[in-house]
């Protein structure tokens, strides 16, 4: 039996056997913690605290205990050893330190907890369920902490990383891992076999191993926020595209970053097109402000790039004056389409200016996905698309943006099968009718 989180599971944390996970999440109406004997799949305990956010969840010196930080201070609950009671409630005491401060994140170090928050340069040490000492060394608010054999590590909102003692001395500095690109370290791990910090994560999505006696390195940097991807299936690669402008290249099987260009401006969509040398070609589609009234048709709407090089830019084109939502090339490679926030669809051919040949306009809200068809087997050139927005419209086309029956298009062969709506998931839908508010979220590209 497992705990169902309206919003997710939001923090995870294993005891010291390894044998019992801890796992955390916060509801609409509750936060709610869960533990589990997870090798046998087994629920031990749960419990909710109503109108309580949490924000750090771990176990403390023993399988037995564990405490979590909450919207409303620190808790604890325990069990004596071996017993098939459960868990019993504590609420932390801080009658030394009246200050009612927020705490965010809890670590056990050599048997004593630690807790931090990200509005205080403070960290507070526990014994059993009272608060025993306050110290304050850092300079700036504390965003993460984690313990292991080696001590303390803590994060502070200026990229540093300290290490620290059992009685809360700074030991030594990492200095400004995040801080040339302003960003905060919200995930720390260490490996104490190889000494070496072998995750050190922030909010740019950012992945770094920093071995104890040298500097950083990157081992992973991903997108502030994926908006799109496609796959390079000749060279098993990956290429990606996100709102902080850059495009990514990734070797699908090492996990490392093979090209990566930075467009400057957030990307919305991408595309791929097979071909010999230079004429790998990647589609990019721009994301713009749609709520500006100014909004000019004039203004660069997406570009091509070399498939072999992308910092190349091979064509910059214009056509919708809203963010472009999604974009594919026909298997032949002779088209070239976009989807826009605008509801239409524009349809270019891929020669050397990608001349704009329709524009596709019927739907009521903006284009989720569309897929090129062939009339039959025999036919080497898309002559339909298919279409969905947002709303689970759906509507067929020519090549040349006029419309097509839905009747007609029954025996269509299509390239892709992008489409959540249409002919091969007739009645599909219908089984989730009864889930309320349920809706399909997503899909997978599968190429016929």
């Amino acid at each position: 039996m497992f705990i169902f989180y309206q919003n997710g599971a939001s923090k995870l944390s294993f005891s010291p056997s390894g044998e019992i996970l801890l796992t955390m999440g916060n509801n609409d109406m509750n936060s709610t913690i869960g533990v589990y004997k997870w090798r046998e799949r087994k629920l031990l305990f749960v419990a909710k605290m109503p109108g309580s956010k949490f924000f750090d969840c771990s176990f403390l010196c023993s399988d037995n205990s564990f405490g979590v930080c909450g919207q409303d201070f620190v808790h604890f609950w325990s069990k004596v050893s071996e017993s098939n009671e459960p868990y019993k409630h504590y609420r932390g005491a801080t009658n030394l330190f009246p200050c009612r401060v927020q705490m965010t994140s809890i670590a056990c170090v050599d048997g004593a907890v630690v807790t931090g928050s990200k509005i205080s340069k403070a960290l507070w040490l526990w014994e059993g369920r009272v608060c025993v000492k306050r110290v304050e060394v850092f300079r700036f608010p504390i965003t993460k902490l984690f313990a292991n054999s080696v001590g303390l590590f803590v994060s502070t909102q200026d990229g540093t990383i300290h290490l620290l003692d059992k009685e809360l001395g700074i030991q030594r500095k990492f200095d400004k891992f995040g801080r040339s690109d302003n960003h905060i370290i919200d995930t720390l791990f260490c490996d104490t076999h190889q000494e070496k910090m072998s995750l050190v994560g922030d909010d740019s999505n950012c992945l770094r191993e920093v071995d104890l006696n040298s500097d950083s390195n990157i081992v992973m940097s991903c997108h502030s926020t994926l908006t799109d991807f496609t796959f390079d299936t000749l060279n098993d690669n990956i290429i990606t595209v996100g709102e902080d402008g850059f495009v990514r290249k990734w070797d699908k099987d090492a996990q490392v970053i093979l090209q990566q260009h930075n467009l400057e401006r957030g990307l919305s969509c991408v595309a791929y097109k097979q071909g010999q040398g230079d004429e790998h070609q990647v589609a990019v589609g721009f994301c713009k402000n749609d709520n500006c009234c100014s909004s000019d048709k004039t203004d660069v709407a997406f570009v091509i790039l070399c498939g072999s090089d992308l910092s190349n830019i091979i064509h910059y084109g214009r056509n919708s004056s809203m963010t472009l939502t999604v974009c594919e090339f026909s298997n032949d490679g002779k088209l070239l389409a976009f989807g826009s926030k605008d509801s239409s669809i524009y349809i270019h051919s891929a020669d050397k200016d990608f001349p704009l040949i329709a524009k596709a306009r019927g739907h009521s809200t903006p284009i989720l996905s569309f897929d090129f068809g062939r009339a039959d087997d025999s036919s080497e050139s898309a002559a339909f698309l298919r279409s969905n927005s947002i709303s689970g419209e759906v509507m067929y086309w020519s090549t040349h943006a006029k419309k097509q029956t839905p009747l007609s298009q029954r025996h269509t062969r299509w390239e892709t099968q992008t489409c959540i709506y249409g002919w091969f998931l007739l009645g599909a839908h219908d089984l989730y009718t009864e889930e309320g508010n349920a809706c399909i979220t997503s899909c997978c590209p599968l190429s016929s």
